[in-house]
Parts: C-alpha cells; structure tokens; sequence
C-alpha cells in the first residue's frame, strides 16, 4: 500500500458500518477537542444529531463542571487519559455517567491530528456492581449475623449451663444454709443446755454443800467440844477419839471446800482481796501447821526466807496461804526419805517478769525429795480431777483437784505456777506473784470484784478483826442474849452449849417464822444467827421481815448457813445480813464475829435493813 493511501487510511476512513454496531460512544476530536464524529451509540445517549454537536467544544455537550481542569488540561496538552468519568448533559433527562479512555492521534511526525474519546455508559455495570457489592454486603451481613446468631447460641448455651450451675450452687447454698441453720439452732439449744446444766450444777453444788455441811458443823463443834474436854471428865483415849473425829471432819470439810472452789472457779465467782502479808507470819503459820506433821513422818522441814526480801508484800494472804498448804500438803504426802523446804525469795531481773509497782515478784518455791513427777503427767497433774497415779491400787489418795485450784488462784492473783520435778528425785513447785505493794495500802482496793462486798459489812469486820487481834486480853466471854434461829437440831445444840460456855444467853427458834416470834417477845436479843434454808418461813423471807421494823434494823444479824455459793452471800447481803459465816463453824472465827459485832467499840453503826 502506498505511503498516501495508508494516510488517508489513518486520517479518512469512515468507520460507520463497524461504529453503528459498537455498544460503547465514540467521540472523535479535533486537536482543538472540537467534536469532529460521534457514532450512534454516543448520539443516542445525547438525544441529538450530528449536525446539533458537530463542530462544538467537547465541553459543550457535559454537564458544567464535570470535566475537572486537570482533566481538561491532559486532554488539549495531547496526554492520553484513561478511566475519566464524564457526566453528559443530554438534551432530556438527567445527566448521565459515562467512563472516558482518551487516546491520542498522531501523525508520522508525531503531531496530535485528533483526541478519539471511547466511552462506556457503566449506569448498568454500576447498577450491577451496586447490586454485587450489595449482596456482597447483604452476604456479609448475614454471615455477620450467622456469626452472631451462632455466639448468641453460644451465649445462651453458657447461660443456660452456667444457669444450671447457679441453681445447683444456689441449691447447695440453701442446703448449706439449711445446715448452718440448724447447727446455729443445735448451739443455741446446746448453749441453753450448758446453761441449764450450769444451773443445775450449781444448784446440786449448793445442796451437796448445805447437805455435807449441815451435818459437818454439828459433828466438827461436837468433836472440838469434846477434844478441848474443858470439864475434865474424858479420858485420854475419849479425847483421842474425839480429835481423831475432828480430823477426819476437817479432811472432809476440806474436800467440800475443794469442790466449791474450783466451781467459783469456772463461774468466774471466786474473790481476791488485796492485804498485806508479812513473811515473818507466813513462816511461822506454815511452822505451826506443818511442822508436827513433818515431825511425825520422820521429814526435815525448812522454812527459808532470802535476806533480801522485804518484810511484807501486797497480795491475798488468804489465797496464798491455801495454796502453799496445797502444796506443802502433797510435799509431804509424795515424800517418805529427806525433807521439804520452802523458800521465798525476790524473783530475779533476768527471770523477765513484769513488776506492778517499784516491787519486784515474790517466788515461793516449795522443793521436796520425794517420787518427782513423770515428764509425760507433768500437765496432766494440773487438770481438775487428775492425779499422776489414777490406779485403784494408788499409794496416795486425794481428789486431784488441789493443784488445778492452785494453778487457778495463781492467774487471779495475777501470776503463774511453775514445776520443775525429776522422776525419783523430787518436785519443786513454785508460785510467782507480783507485789501489789500500792495496792494493799488501800483496803478497800480489790483485784478481782466480790460479791460479798457491799461497801462496808465486810471491811468493817477486817478492821475489827484486827483491833481484836491486837489486843487478844479482851477476848473474854460476854454476857449477850443471842438467838439461834436453825432447824437443825444437832446444829442447834453444838451451837448453843458453844455460846453458853463463853456466857452468852441462847434462844432457838426451828424456822423464821418462829424466830420472829421469839424476836418479838424477847426485844433485848444482843444479836441473831439466822440459818438459811428452813421450812415454813426460810432466813431470807425472815431478815426482810426483821429489817421492816425500825426497831430491828440496826440489830446485827449473823447468816449461819451451808449455802457457800458466792451468790448465796450476796443475797444475804441484799436482804439485810450484816455478816455472813458458813457451816461448818470454825469456833475461833464465829467467837471473834460475834466479838466485833458486839463489841461497841468495833461495831460500825448503820442501817443494815437497806440492801
């Protein structure tokens, strides 16, 4: 072909036949971007002829604004461009979207000749594409909402497992609750039986007392009586009898106030009074009550007191006292070679124990050569009722209780009870306190509270007691009416022959009732000794009555009972007793009572009756 004919070929051929079936609108340009041809794609979207655009800027024919500057600028610089979109302006109907491929005609010597601008109409291929990718979008939706269909499911199967696990733990609970229910109310009902158990125990403690005392106070006056034969008419052997008598009360008298201590011990009822107790005392008390006994079983008995010890200490004499006769008592019964020795002594700074006061610790050791103690019962000694040999073949008797009692007073007053024994060699028990030394120099000050304390009754008789001692030529018999109101008449007749030998006057009365009667038909009754449980009328009912005439109210009344129980004094304090003494009677202690209530020089007027 020749070099013209391919030009006219590039430049003339008239495309129509191969246009008319061309889906996509073809638009050729001059340089200029004048439109030169449109096919009939391109005329049908316009709604125009040839001759209605023909030769008019290409710009002419889109909607204003849609061809961009940039754009604009590529297609009259020569550029090719491709995926233009260009909304048309038709000549009815909106504007519609058309994606341009912009190519460039050259000549051989590369000069632009034309623009040739092919354009898909994509409203189809968009719809399409909408669609897709809103199906696509729909699939992912449901997919999105299968996967949340699938975790709700999921979720709910947790739930429902998680459910059933909440009601079984909530079953359990409400079974757990149910249990803890009913073992609250199995305590409450055990609480109520322990307390109901404590009641009966100590009302069974209160009769066991009045029924041993009773008896015993009848037999020990009897015995010491007869043992002091001041009418000379027994016999040696008689008044061997009677003190064998005496003796064997006084073990049984023992007994009875073991059991009852260490009861007052478990209530939290037992009372400490804070004194002072000189040493000098505390040895020859342990001397004279110890010593012959010692003597007998053939024993060396020391009583040692450290040089460096001051003379007296602030404690409970009389707590301190029974148990270093506890003690001593089981030296002496465990030892049968060597001897006992009890030392007291300050305790050392570097025994580390805690002062109350300037005062250092009191030890009392008591060290002894007998059997010793077995490591493995050196705690079980202590227990209430236990014993290191609890055989029925046992050499020793006794009941097992003195050294938890012991023990016991030791913490109320504040200290501590040490053991240190060898199996074969002996024990040394040893009793530390501390030195209420400020403390005792008030009287009135106690450690633990009493009951039978009622602000003066008992303090009076302590400072008369002690006038009394001081002056022991004045404890000579008087001549006062007292009358014995008890039911009891073993109790009456031991207690009456007591009083008529050191010159009082006795009356007797069975029961309150007939107390008052004889109270009232003999007015110049000096004091009374009111027993407690009678019949018909008991001493309670009849010191009330006794205290509501004002006659009577300051006329000493003196309880003489077997109830020992510490509540048992406090009500014959509210009552209206002036003093309390329990059975049995220790002769030397009822005589000095009554001295210091007689004795107008020692008695403390005041009004008994009010509680």
């Amino acid at each position: 072909m020749s070099e013209q004919n391919s030009r006219s070929a590039d430049y003339d051929l008239q495309p129509q036949d191969i246009l008319r079936h061309l889906a996509d609108l073809l638009f050729v340009l001059d340089p200029d971007s004048t439109i030169r041809k449109v096919n009939d794609r391109g005329l049908e979207v316009l709604g125009c002829t040839l001759e209605e655009i023909v030769r008019q800027p290409f710009i002419a024919v889109l909607k204003k604004g849609s061809l961009k500057a940039q754009a604009w600028s590529e297609m009259i610089s020569g550029r090719e461009v491709r995926d233009l979109d260009l909304e048309l302006n038709p000549r009815s109907g909106d504007p519609v979207l058309i994606t341009f491929n912009i190519s460039v005609i050259r000549d051989r010597a590369e000069r632009v000749v034309g623009l040739v601008c092919l354009g898909r109409d994509t409203r189809e291929l968009r719809r399409i594409t909408a669609s897709a990718a809103e199906a696509e979008f729909q699939k992912q939706k449901a997919e999105e909402l299968q996967r949340e269909v699938e975790v709700r499911k999921e979720i709910e199967t947790q739930l429902r497992r998680a459910n059933i696990d909440l009601q079984q733990k909530t079953m359990e609970v409400e079974e757990q609750n149910r249990a803890l229910e009913e073992a609250k109310r199995q305590l409450v009902d055990r609480t109520r039986e322990l307390a109901q158990i404590s009641i009966y125990k100590s009302e069974f403690l209160a009769n066991v007392s009045h029924e041993l005392r009773t008896p015993l106070n009848s037999m020990l006056l009897s015995a010491r009586i007869l043992s002091d034969n001041k009418a000379g008419n027994l016999s040696p052997e008689q008044v061997a009898f009677a003190q064998m008598i005496l003796d064997a009360g006084v073990s049984l008298l023992e007994l009875v106030g073991d059991v009852l201590d260490l009861s007052k011990i478990e209530a939290g009822r037992m009372d400490v009074q804070i004194g002072v107790l000189p040493f000098e005392k505390l040895r020859i008390h342990l001397n004279t009550n110890f010593g012959h006994v010692a003597q007998q079983q053939e024993l060396a008995l020391k009583i040692e007191l450290a040089e460096d010890l001051p003379p007296s200490m602030g404690t409970d004499e009389v707590r301190v006292l029974q148990v270093l006769r506890n003690l001593l008592s089981n030296a002496i019964k465990f030892t049968e070679t060597g001897g006992i020795t009890v030392s007291v002594r300050p305790v050392l700074p570097e025994d580390n124990l805690a002062h109350i006061g300037d005062r250092s610790p009191i030890a009392f050791t008591v060290a002894d050569t007998g059997i010793g103690i077995a490591p493995e019962k050196r705690d079980l000694i202590f227990e209430s009722f236990r014993q290191a040999d609890g055989t029925t073949s046992r050499k020793h008797g006794g009941t097992g209780l003195g050294l938890s009692i012991s023990r016991e007073i030791a913490r109320l007053l504040h200290g501590r009870l040490n053991l240190h024994s060898v199996e074969g060699q002996g024990s040394a028990f040893t009793l530390i306190l501390p030195d209420c030394w400020e403390i005792a120099q008030n009287p009135e000050t106690l450690v633990h509270p009493s009951v039978l304390d009622d602000g003066n009754v008992f303090r009076n008789r302590n400072r008369g007691a002690n006038a009394l001692r001081a002056r022991p030529n004045e404890m000579t018999a008087w001549s006062h009416r007292i009358l014995i109101v008890d039911d009891d008449q073993r109790n009456t007749i031991a207690l009456k022959h007591l009083l008529e030998m050191n010159g009082m006057s006795v009356l007797c009365a069975e029961n309150g009732l007939q107390g008052i009667k004889v109270l009232e038909q003999n007015p110049d009754v000096d004091l009374i000794l009111m027993d407690i449980m009678m019949p018909i009328m008991d001493g309670y009912e009849a010191m009330r009555e006794i205290r509501k005439k004002p006659e009577y109210r300051s006329l000493p009344i003196i309880t003489v009972t077997a109830k020992a129980m510490p509540e048992d004094r406090e009500r014959c304090v509210e009552v209206g007793a002036s003093d309390y003494i329990s059975k049995p009677l220790d002769q030397e202690e009822l005589l000095l009572l009554l001295k210091i209530w007689l004795d107008p020089d020692l008695k403390t007027p005041r009004n008994l009756a009010t509680p």
